[in-house]
């Protein structure tokens, strides 16, 4: 399904494959990125790859969104980048105030925390393997 971030595989199973079973046509874009050595994220497109603005990553706090997230107070979309910069900045995540569908991935480094979340309906899904 396009437009899907998750955590996979954290058993030590082939990281190497789960991605790609994310990415069941051939014209989809799929991109990667390994955590550690058994954790990654993937997350597919229908059309060219949009990490540039669905990815926001650091070395503390990472942060990959699918979909359009909303902020239910005033409308304005949510980016990866303006979640990443509230997390760095002492604000929660608080998917509560969120509309839309999308589905979002946080990795903390500095806490060492894996935070899922999806909107209430999980119009996109959010794929998880232990």
């Amino acid at each position: 399904m396009p437009g899907v971030c998750g955590v996979i595989d954290r058993t030590g199973e082939p990281l190497h494959l789960a991605p790609s079973l994310l990415c069941h046509l051939p014209d989809y874009s799929l991109r990667a990125r390994r955590l550690s050595a058994n954790v990654a994220v993937a997350q597919v497109w229908r059309d060219e790859d949009d990490s540039k603005h669905k990815w926001h990553e650091s070395e503390d706090v990472s942060v990959y969104v699918a979909g359009d997230p909303q902020d239910v107070h005033t409308g304005a979309h949510i980016s990866a980048e303006s979640i990443h910069g509230g997390l760095v900045g002492g604000q929660p995540l608080r998917p509560g105030e969120f509309d839309g569908s999308f589905s979002i991935v946080v990795v903390d480094g500095r806490r060492q925390e894996v935070t899922l979340c999806t909107d209430p309906l999980g119009c996109l899904a959010l794929y998880v393997a232990a």
